[in-house]
């Protein structure tokens, strides 16, 4: 699935039950896509995360306005 992603430009978002699969597939793209795209856009949100007072949902919310969409 991730290489389908990394090969094939869209938004996508990937919902993982783990914190740590999470932040593995967000490196694995990071990786992939800055060799085939210009400037990809990989965010990792998860409620594990210091320095943010809102939550998940808020800052998925933030994510894709600040994406345009």
């Amino acid at each position: 699935m991730l290489n389908d992603v990394a090969g094939t430009p869209g938004r996508y978002v990937i919902a993982v039950p783990r914190k740590e699969l999470a932040e593995e597939f967000a490196s694995y793209l990071r990786e992939r896509l800055d060799t085939t795209f210009s400037s990809p856009v990989v965010k990792t949100i998860h409620s594990g995360q210091t320095g943010f007072r809102e939550g998940v949902g808020r800052r998925i919310e933030e994510a894709l306005r600040e994406q345009g969409l």
